[in-house]
């Protein structure tokens, strides 16, 4: 039994292997784990060709499309010769406005973990835009893809974003006319948490508290004395670290941004929970609830987000206001001490 263990995970390294008997189980091994077991029953070969051997995925022309959502269908199978595989695919779809050919690395939806047909939902897109899409499964670290790549346009006119130092920011249609970042500072994708600050710091810390703050316990700067509100540049973390066109958001501009936008709460957008905000124009942004961070520990992840504006609470300087929400719940104007670890979303101007 070792003999024909070795001699057939030897061939199946080589592309293909074949048996004689048609009556035994075939154990497929792959990167040294169980991946399939495939029943030989009436079978003399088979190929081993990911992409196609394992997976038969298919994708179909968008049935709906508005002017920030389209809708398409999606069918995962095994191929014939494979009756079960051992541990659980992740199938979805990837698309970009970039990528012709999206991948895993590009934006991407889970569908589900089976073999079966599915209806692909897409909401957060621009109008006016052209993406390209395709349906993938993941299993055990690897992509397989639909060979074919199809493509959409949605209704609309396309909106005029912005991109600085290539940071995309939205223009929501916000009566201000303020363009709100695509991205938390620190972070590569809209779903990501990326870092955190202390009011007014523009370094990272293992550990945020009044001991390490910059401006310490009694605070030195942004005080009742030196009648500084706001944030200055050299102080923003946003300016800092994406350029001067960049910004942190002001207390007002938070208030805008709540009674201007329509907000749903998501509890899984793209492995993420927090808030979709739809602006006028229906062009949207995601702000993940991020939790926080305060002495060594990370708080409330994927339940609560916290996000500095730039404006001091001026009847405790102690503080500082910031946009807080959970499920259900938003408050633009809320106020904590200087010394949390909260996330920073960017704005600049048209």
């Amino acid at each position: 039994m070792k003999k024909l263990f070795t001699l057939f995970f030897s061939l199946l390294l080589a592309g293909i292997f074949t048996t004689a008997s048609a009556q035994q189980n075939i154990f497929v091994w792959k990167n040294g784990g169980d991946l399939s077991v495939i029943s030989s029953e009436d079978v003399d070969s088979v190929s081993f060709s990911a992409g196609s051997w394992l997976f038969k995925i298919t994708t179909s022309t968008a049935v709906s499309v508005t002017s920030n959502s389209f809708e398409a269908m999606a069918s995962v199978s095994l191929n014939e010769n494979v009756k079960s595989l051992s541990v659980s695919p992740e199938v979805g779809v990837c698309y970009s406005e970039e990528n012709s050919k999206p991948t895993y690395s590009d934006v991407h939806k889970t569908l589900g973990s089976s073999m079966t047909d599915y209806t692909i939902n897409i909401e957060d897109v621009d109008p006016g835009t052209t993406y390209y899409y395709r349906a993938y499964v993941k299993l055990l670290g690897e992509v397989y893809y639909d060979p074919n790549v199809y493509s959409i346009t949605t209704l609309g006119t396309k909106p005029q974003n912005k991109v600085i130092n290539g940071h995309k920011f939205i223009d929501l249609g916000l009566p201000s006319g303020l363009l709100w970042a695509e991205t938390n500072v620190g972070a590569s994708t809209p779903y990501a948490d990326g870092d955190y600050y202390a009011w007014g710091e523009t370094e990272t810390k293992s550990s945020y508290s009044w001991d390490n703050n910059k401006w310490g316990f009694s605070p030195t700067k942004y005080n009742s004395s030196d009648g500084k509100t706001k944030l200055e540049a050299s102080d923003d973390v946003a300016t800092v670290k994406w350029g001067k066109e960049c910004r942190m958001p002001s207390r007002a501009e938070f208030q805008e941004l709540c009674n201007k936008c329509d907000w749903t709460w998501k509890s899984s957008y793209n492995g993420a929970s927090g808030y979709l905000v739809k602006g006028p124009n229906n062009q949207t942004i995601f702000l993940p609830a991020s939790g926080n961070r305060f002495n060594g520990d990370l708080h409330s992840h994927g339940s609560v987000g916290c996000y500095w504006s730039s404006s001091l609470y001026t009847s405790d300087t102690y503080y500082a206001y910031f946009l807080f929400f959970y499920s259900g719940y938003i408050n633009p104007s809320n106020n904590d001490y200087r010394y949390c670890g909260f996330s920073v979303r960017p704005v600049a101007e048209k």
